[in-house]
């Protein structure tokens, strides 16, 4: 099953009272001194209502397209970094639910996320993608979009593509300073694995309720979304698509 898939249609959102009263932590450590995140004991649940945080949903032009954009600004305590959240290939700001809200609130930093050209409330995107279509993410659009917001030495997190995107982003030449980085299921090569999900979500897609599910996200371009990315994992030129050259970087 594909990490998109996994996200969407199986697994809980990520609330922190899911958590209380186990064992199971969530750690993003930064460095030695400095623990982000903890939700392992009761008294650290939080509700959305409670959170202390701003949230600005705006739009910014980067690359010739309307990008969607999250702000939670953490307003108790001074924003000690930012972190940028990145999203699957069927993602978009939305579909984080409430943890860039709950992220901020818990660790004081400011939380970006975005929602990639063709996804959410951006933009149209180009279609069809094209195979180097994370590289021109990470090599263009990233760049473009942390320099126009004014964001220094971010940690990224990146789920599945997006987790790809931080990995060509901080093995470039294009990078700020990092913070670290946040890696769930990222694709470094291609896999015939990835390839079988990528079918499976093209049959959920036509004869399930896959589309319905995502039309809550990607509204009147939610078929754009999902072709634009199915399509490019079937073409014959992706399947020597491999970003390991970026992780000896």
């Amino acid at each position: 099953i594909p990490a998109e898939l996994n996200s969407l249609m199986y697994c809980p959102r990520l609330r922190p009272e899911r958590y209380s009263g186990t064992s199971c932590e969530i750690r993003i450590q930064i460095n030695p001194e400095q623990l982000l995140l903890y939700f392992g004991e009761s008294d650290r649940d939080l509700e959305a209502n409670d959170l202390n945080s701003t949230v600005q949903l705006e739009h910014v032009e980067i690359d010739g397209c309307q990008l969607e954009y999250l702000w939670c600004r953490e307003i108790v305590e001074p924003i000690q970094g930012t972190v940028v959240l990145l999203h699957e290939g069927l993602g978009c700001v939305q579909s984080w639910g409430d943890f860039p809200q709950v992220l901020a609130a818990s660790t004081g930093l400011a939380v970006l996320a975005y929602s990639r050209a063709g996804y959410g409330g951006s933009g149209p995107a180009s279609l069809p993608r094209q195979p180097n279509y994370m590289h021109h993410e990470a090599l263009v659009v990233l760049p473009a979009l942390l320099e126009k917001l004014n964001v220094e030495s971010p940690l990224l997190i990146g789920h599945s593509d997006g987790a790809s995107i931080a990995i060509i982003y901080a093995g470039s030449n294009e990078k700020e300073i990092l913070q670290g980085l946040v890696l769930m299921a990222p694709h470094v090569f291609h896999e015939q694995v990835s390839l079988a999900g990528v079918n499976r979500a093209r049959l959920l897609y036509q004869h399930a309720d896959l589309r319905d599910k995502l039309m809550c996200y990607h509204g009147n371009q939610v078929d754009d979304a999902f072709w634009g990315w199915n399509d490019v994992w079937r073409l014959p030129d992706f399947q020597d698509w491999n970003i390991e050259n970026s992780l000896d970087n």
